[in-house]
């Protein structure tokens, strides 16, 4: 039978993760065009979400806690990863097309 400390415990882990990633979601819908300001969010994110994976590792926290945080900070480091390689590639490509059909 779980404790009341940690259910509350629990209670507090989720409506935290609730309001950082609705923080973060806002943040990123407001500015969706400044690609950079995205990156940065969602590095932040990661990093945030690892610290958090840390903290619950050490107070020896419920198992699905430390799957879903986990799983979340997977997913934040993928779509950071997927980002810069997509700006990369049309960074790359727009310089070639620039080399391929010169100013005049």
């Amino acid at each position: 039978m779980a404790s009341i400390v940690a259910i509350n415990q629990s209670a507090a882990v989720v409506l935290t993760l609730v309001a950082y990633a609705s923080l973060f979601t806002l943040t990123i819908r407001q500015n969706r065009k400044n690609r950079p300001l995205v990156l940065g969010v969602l590095t932040v994110a990661t990093f945030m979400g690892f610290l958090f994976y840390a903290y619950l590792a050490g107070e020896h926290a419920a198992r699905w806690m430390l799957a879903s945080v986990e799983t979340l900070v997977i997913l934040t480091a993928l779509s950071v990863l997927v980002l810069v390689v997509l700006d990369v590639f049309r960074w790359a490509s727009a310089k070639r097309a620039r080399q391929t059909y010169p100013r005049r």
